[in-house]
Order: structure tokens, then C-alpha cells, then sequence
């Protein structure tokens, strides 16, 4: 059963979740930490936004865009600058307190893509070479340490909690969703999966495709199953807390929607639906605290917010 809720700004939008509208210079949300600091974008910079106020990281010189990818619970901001003269365009960047310092790619390849924080700090994605061949790792002082990737295979890495890693390994067009505890990688997903979130119980989501469509799917106590929702749609997760809240996308008829699980054992998906000139369209983080970020439209003008969701 899919249940569709209306949803307005700064108001409860149902028994268990209040919607807030962030400042109206943030363009997206992309990752709240648990002290309720959010990360988003404002134009071509990226910004903190904190108690309701905002501003923004400076652009480094000869960079044209700044997209923030992770916050930690200390405040460092992962970032991903962009060039506009290379072949790489990405460049992977942590910032703290005004500083910015480089991630390095792994011997021959040619760049470093990080895409999350833990909570901690550590840096996880994968670096590319010349021919496009990545490989899963994370980082630690700045230096990347490889995750374990067979012979002839491509991997990424999505998500860390504590010390397992989750993301997908396999020959192009045979990706699976794995994660790797302690370097060592473990495939669990069938083919054309991909993993996207953990949480520290170990319970990990992500999305994997049937009959041409991404589905979601949960991977908890060893069990791979696949989480309610639209049938005729697009579905992917994109992070869970460690209550069991999971919150994503989906799209269907070509419409995208911002939807979440209340918990890992939910019996629907529930849907932020369009209401009069407000779209929303993508929820991407969930904090400890059971905020989740996310953005939108207003207007055809792009919009974030902030949705408190709580589990029963």
C-alpha cells in the first residue's frame, strides 16, 4: 500500500513528520549531521547552514563550482570542485575552519572521487583511471587506502559506518551491491545492484534493477529483500539512520517524489506529494535525531528543506 501525504511548509505534514523550508539561497540539501548542521548549495558555492542561518565556503580560486558531498559530527565538509578546462572536471577536497586539503588518488590513476563522510571524518567513493576503471576506497590523512576489488573488476564505494564500507563491485554491466569489513569485500546483491546506505547495526540499503526499473532493497541479518513501494517506478534509497528510518526518491510517469520508510519494517513507502506550487522531489540524508534533508521546487524556483521523521 502506498500512502500519499500533503505537504506544506513549516507545518506538521503528518502524525510523524514536521516540514521546515531552508533560507531561500539554498538551492539543495545534500547531508545533515547529527548536530543538525546541513550542507547544501547556493549557487555555484557550497554552504552551512545551521540554527536557520547560512553562509557560504568560498570558492577556491580557479575552481567554477563547489558541490558539498558529507559533513561530520566535528564539522568537516567534504567537497567536490570543479574545473571547467579538465578531462576529470572533480576534484575531491575536505574543508574545516576556513582550510582546505586535497585527497589523493591511488597510484596511476588519474582522480580521486569521494562522495561521503562517516560520522567520523573518513572520506569514501573511488579513484578512476585514464580508461575510466575505478576502484573502492577510503581515506585517512588524506592518503587512500584501497578496498579489496577482484581481478578485472570495477568497484565504488557509497557509504562507511564504523569500519564496513558499502557500495558495488563487478565487471562493467554485472555490478553488485557488496560491502567490505576490514578492507574485505563481501558481495551480496544480484546482479545490476548498487548499495547506498548503512547504518551501525550493519542493516544497509540501496537499490537494484528488475524489468528495466531500480528498485529498493534492505540487507538486514544477513537477508536481502525488497522494500515496499510503487510497482511501475523508479525507487532508490539513499540513507538510513540507525532507527530504521530509510529515505530516497522515486519516480514514476516521470515524476520524481521524495519518499521514506518509517522504519525497516515498514508495510509502505510514504510520499511527499506535489501540493499547489510546491514539488518535492528528493530526500538524500537522515540524521540520529530523524531529521532528513532534502529538495524541491517552488514555483519552478529550486527549493530545501528539512523533514523531521520519527519511527513508531
Amino acid at each position: 500500500m502506498l500512502i500519499w501525504i500533503l505537504a506544506a511548509m513549516d507545518q506538521k505534514v503528518s502524525g510523524t513528520s514536521t516540514l521546515t523550508k531552508l533560507p531561500d539561497a539554498i538551492q539543495t540539501a545534500t547531508r545533515i549531521n547529527d548536530a543538525g548542521v546541513i550542507v547544501g548549495k547556493s549557487g555555484d558555492c557550497a554552504a552551512i547552514i545551521e540554527s536557520g542561518s547560512s553562509h557560504l565556503i568560498p570558492l577556491p580560486q580557479g575552481f567554477v563550482s563547489a558541490s558539498p558531498l558529507g559533513i561530520s559530527n566535528s564539522g568537516v565538509v567534504l567537497l567536490s570542485l570543479r574545473k571547467s578546462n579538465t578531462f576529470f572536471p572533480d576534484e575531491s577536497y575536505l574543508w574545516s575552519n576556513g582550510k582546505l586539503q586535497q585527497l589523493a588518488p591511488l597510484r596511476h590513476t588519474a582522480s580521486a572521487m569521494a562522495v561521503q563522510l562517516s560520522k567520523e571524518g573518513l572520506p569514501v567513493g573511488g579513484c578512476v583511471d585514464s580508461s575510466l576503471k575505478s576502484v573502492a576506497c577510503f581515506w585517512r590523512n588524506l592518503a587512500p587506502i584501497r578496498l579489496e576489488t577482484p581481478a578485472g573488476a570495477n568497484s565504488f564505494a557509497n557509504s562507511i559506518s564504523g569500519h564496513t564500507v558499502v557500495g558495488w563491485v563487478g565487471p562493467v554491466g554485472k555490478q553488485r551491491a557488496c560491502s567490505w569489513e576490514d578492507g574485505r569485500v563481501r558481495v551480496f546483491g544480484p546482479l545490476n545492484s548498487a548499495a547506498t546506505g548503512i547504518n551501525r547495526k550493519g542493516e544497509i540499503v540501496g537499490f537494484f534493477y528488475r524489468d528495466g526499473l531500480s528498485r529498493p532493497f534492505l540487507f538486514r541479518n544477513g537477508k536481502f529483500v525488497e522494500l515496499p513501494g510503487p510497482t511501475r517506478a523508479d525507487i532508490a534509497p539513499t540513507s538510513i539512520n540507525d532507527e530504521g528510518c530509510i529515505v530516497g526518491y522515486v519516480i514514476a510517469s516521470s515524476v520524481k517524489s521524495a519518499g521514506y520508510w518509517i522504519s525497516v519494517t515498514a508495510s509502505h513507502m510514504t510520499v511527499l506529494a506535489k501540493e499547489d506550487d510546491k514539488v518535492f522531489t528528493r530526500l538524500s540524508d537522515i540524521n540520529e535525531n530523524g531529521v532528513a534533508v532534502g529538495e524541491g521546487t517552488e514555483s519552478g524556483q529550486a527549493i530545501a528543506y528539512k523533514v523531521v521523521l520519527r519511527a513508531k
